[in-house]
């Protein structure tokens, strides 16, 4: 990912604020000890981390153990008026995306699109290419402080 390696683990039950959400020491260990062993030349060097939570669909199995499949539930099936995300991983946020919209379909007026979601580019607030490029939407960058 830009030039480097984007590596992550998502097996910690989180239960507390989700805006105070980081990484914890024992996490980069683990990721650092899962680097070195698959690339032996890997050098240690971490230039950032970021720290994001995933809600899982309840079920009668442990944490680990649930699915992590995208689970799209309708308030109303019928009318389809909110849709609730469980699961699902950031890398396929546009697939997720495009079932919502399926979804919605039927509840919404006839338009004509004005962006085609699977070549959108997405670019962090800041980002000196967002600016005057109409096909880039401007998303929160909400990573925490090299470390």
């Amino acid at each position: 990912w830009e030039s480097g390696s984007l590596v992550g683990t998502t097996e910690t039950i989180y239960r507390g604020d989700p805006d105070a959400v980081t990484i914890l020491p024992e996490e980069r260990t683990y990721l650092n000890t899962v680097m070195q062993s698959y690339f032996p030349d890997y050098d240690g060097k971490v230039v950032g981390s970021i720290a994001g939570l995933r809600v899982l669909a309840r079920e009668n199995l442990s944490a680990t153990r649930r699915s992590r499949e995208t689970v799209l539930l309708a308030d109303d099936p019928q009318s389809v008026a909110a849709i609730a995300i469980y699961g699902g991983k950031l890398t396929s946020y546009r697939a997720t995306a495009e079932k919502v919209m399926n979804r919605l379909r039927t509840t919404l007026p006839a338009r004509d699109p004005i962006a085609d979601t699977r070549t959108l580019r997405l670019t962090a607030r800041g980002d000196p290419r967002a600016a005057g490029t109409p096909a880039d939407v401007a998303v929160p960058d909400r990573g925490q402080p090299a470390s």
